[in-house]
């Protein structure tokens, strides 16, 4: 009867049926189908089009509204879920010191670009004697 005519459809019509597919396409198929008999049924596709694209209307703005009434929850849980993953990524004691550190690394980079246009010339490296070679090749001396 009627079950077999849907099963049948739908199994010819699955593209269009799938999450992918386009829907209106099957049932426009649907749609110009003629009257038909199965088992002890009458088909009348176009009716069946029509009830089909009702409750197909209906149960998209039913769940539109379950989701659309979900957007603070979803937000909290969100916000929540990202500042679980920083606070277990980031040592705030130590993140705060490597930025202090950042900081003053470019403050003295900018005091010595700002001396090299003054003065037109390089330091020296007897000037910077103190210093190891591994603090000038980590960027502490600008040359």
């Amino acid at each position: 009867g009627m079950h077999a005519f849907l099963e049948a459809f739908a199994k010819e019509h699955s593209r269009d049926l799938s999450p992918a597919g386009e829907p209106e396409a099957a049932f426009a198929a649907l749609e110009a189908l003629p009257l038909a008999i199965a088992g002890e049924a009458l088909i009348d596709p176009p009716l069946l089009c029509a009830e089909l694209r009702n409750k197909t209307h209906a149960a998209g703005a039913d769940l539109a509204g379950l989701l659309g009434g979900t957007e603070e929850e979803h937000t909290r849980v969100h916000a929540s879920y990202l500042e679980t993953c920083l606070r277990e990524t980031i040592d705030a004691p130590s993140w705060d010191r490597e930025l202090k550190k950042r900081d003053q690394q470019r403050q003295l980079e900018a005091s010595w670009r700002v001396l090299l246009r003054r003065t037109g010339q390089p330091p020296l490296e007897a000037e910077h004697g103190s210093l190891s070679s591994n603090q000038r090749s980590r960027g502490h001396v600008l040359l």
